[in-house]
C-alpha cells in the first residue's frame, strides 16, 4: 500500500502509501466536577463540556512512481459545552470545526520539485451570542492575574454619549494566578510486520482547579463569576498506523 522514495545519504529507502486514523471522545460522565460553595455564591453554575469527540484521517501515497506524491487530511472536532448561568435544557455551547486540506509534491528533476498545497477550515457555532455575559478566555500552562477595578457607565453631560468609568484604581485589584497541569500516558504496540497500535490517556486539569477566569466587572454583580477552569477530564483514544 506505500510506494515513494526517501533518500538518506547513500541509502534508499522505498515506503508505500501510508493511512493514519485516530479518534478521541469524552462525555459527560468523565468529566468532573470544580464548583463549590463559594463560585456558586457568585453566581457561577458550571460549564464543564457536555460532549467533547474529535476524529482524524490521513492518506498519502504515490500518484505516479518515483515521480508524484499525495497527501491528504481530515480532522473533525465537535464540542458541546454547558454556559454557566444558562439552564442546559434551553441550550448549550455547540461547535462543529473541520479542517481539511492535501499536497502533491512532483519531482521534475533529481534536484528541482514542484509542491502544491492547500488547506481549509470550516467553523460552526449555531448558538453563538447564546449568553453575552461570557466572554473570551485563553488558557495557558500558566496565567498571571491582570489588574482590574469595578466598572460603572455614566452619562456624559452635553454629549449625548455613555461611557465605563474605573471606580478605584487598577493597581487595588489583580485576579488570581492560574496554573494548568495535563498529562498524556501513551504506549506503542507493534502488530504484525508494520502496524503500531497506540493508546492514549489524556488528564486535563489534573488537580481539578477551579481557579476563575473571567468575572463580571460592573458595579451591582460583586464580581459574579462567569467563567472557571474546565474541572478534571480525562480522554481516551487509539491510533492505528499501518
Amino acid at each position: 500500500m506505500r510506494e515513494g522514495v526517501i533518500i538518506e545519504g547513500s541509502r534508499v529507502i522505498r515506503i508505500d502509501a501510508v493511512l493514519e486514523l485516530a479518534a478521541v471522545a469524552e462525555t459527560v460522565t468523565v468529566t468532573g466536577d470544580n464548583t463549590d460553595a463559594d463560585l456558586e455564591a457568585r453566581g457561577y453554575t458550571g460549564n464543564p463540556n457536555l460532549l467533547f469527540f474529535e476524529t482524524h484521517a490521513d492518506l498519502g501515497g504515490p500518484i505516479v512512481r518515483d515521480r508524484a506524491w499525495f497527501y491528504a487530511f481530515y480532522n473533525h472536532f465537535r464540542i458541546d459545552k454547558a454556559v454557566s448561568g444558562v439552564d442546559r435544557s434551553v441550550a448549550t455551547d455547540l461547535g462543529d470545526f473541520d479542517n481539511f486540506g492535501g499536497k502533491v509534491t512532483l519531482r521534475l528533476t533529481d534536484q528541482d520539485r514542484v509542491i502544491g498545497y492547500t488547506q481549509w477550515g470550516l467553523k460552526e457555532k449555531p448558538k453563538r451570542g447564546l449568553s453575552t455575559d461570557v466572554g473570551p478566555d485563553s488558557v495557558l500552562a500558566y496565567q498571571s492575574g491582570w489588574p482590574y477595578a469595578p466598572i460603572q457607565r455614566v452619562d456624559i453631560p452635553g454629549t449625548g454619549t455613555n461611557q465605563p468609568i474605573f471606580l478605584t484604581d487598577l493597581s487595588e485589584n489583580r485576579s488570581e494566578n492560574i496554573t494548568i497541569v495535563d498529562l498524556r500516558l501513551d504506549k506503542a504496540f507493534n502488530v504484525g510486520a508494520s502496524g503500531c497500535v497506540t493508546p492514549m490517556l489524556d488528564l486535563y486539569n489534573l488537580v481539578n482547579s477551579n481557579a476563575v477566569t473571567n468575572f463580571s466587572l460592573r458595579t451591582g454583580d460583586n464580581e459574579r463569576v462567569i467563567a472557571a477552569l474546565d474541572p478534571l477530564a480525562m480522554k481516551l483514544g487509539v491510533r492505528y498506523q499501518f
